[in-house]
């Protein structure tokens, strides 16, 4: 099992994928430049901080944080709707092997 580092990357943008996205949210931000990478994946990486995120990089809410942030990036890597190239060099789950 890996543990977070708790180097707060994943809390400074939004990653989503044509995995999860709708079809027609897609066509939308195709048709805007976004490109498919060689996977045939559509990914937006939108800057977005944390409003719990703070200055040292902790998260305020850690033991009542929303599921979403509990199980990022793991359950997401096993799903398959990140790869392991969209994580930052930081973050613990860099080196992951299915």
């Amino acid at each position: 099992m890996i543990e977070c580092n708790q180097c707060g990357a994943c809390c400074r943008e939004l990653i989503l994928s044509n995995k999860v996205i709708d079809p027609v949210a897609i066509e939308y931000y195709a048709a805007r430049g976004f490109k498919a990478d060689g996977d045939g994946r559509i990914q937006i990486k939108i800057p977005h901080v944390c409003p719990q995120l703070t200055k040292e990089g902790g998260c305020r809410i850690h033991d009542h944080k929303p599921v979403g942030c509990r199980v990022f990036p793991e359950a997401q890597l096993k799903a398959g709707v990140i790869t392991t190239s969209d994580l930052p060099d930081s973050c613990a789950w860099k080196n992951w092997e299915k």
